[in-house]
């Protein structure tokens, strides 16, 4: 499993290579206004068809170590924000539950920005349906 994990992370770090110029010069909205109007105008895509990523390339997580999983998060993550997505986890948040909650960010519709980081929430702020459970959750 090493190996492949390895071969993942390397696939995550050439694709966000291979945007480098492109997505330079993003930025975090200093007005909502602005936010709004680029998303009002953006085209809207499937998390994973953007990346072209599939939850299936993520191996389940039983298999995996929790370094792996760590890793595998790490990387993931970064290639996000090379393609302008940022994450939040809450602090504390247990690994694997991390790492279920990603492959689940690819089934998300997007939208494409050219100018602002766009924010991929992880949680919808109803503490009673927190996907990290009243243990991690920050809702409140």
């Amino acid at each position: 499993m090493e190996k492949y994990i390895n071969q993942l992370i390397e696939d995550f770090q050439s694709s966000a290579d291979s945007v480098i110029g492109l997505m330079d010069g993003k930025v975090f909205p200093e007005a909502p206004e602005a936010l709004e109007a680029e998303v009002d105008e953006a085209i809207f895509m499937v998390l994973s068809e953007y990346l072209n990523i599939q939850p299936i390339q993520f191996p389940p997580v039983q298999q995996l170590t929790g370094d792996q999983i760590r890793r595998v998060e790490v990387a993931f993550s970064n290639l996000l924000k090379a393609y302008g997505f940022l994450i939040y986890f809450p602090p504390r948040v247990h690994q694997s539950l991390k790492y279920k909650t990603i492959i689940a960010l690819l089934s998300r519709e997007v939208p494409i920005l050219t100018t602002y980081f766009w924010h991929l929430a992880t949680c919808e702020y109803e503490p009673t349906k927190c996907p990290f459970g009243s243990e991690y959750c920050t809702c409140f």
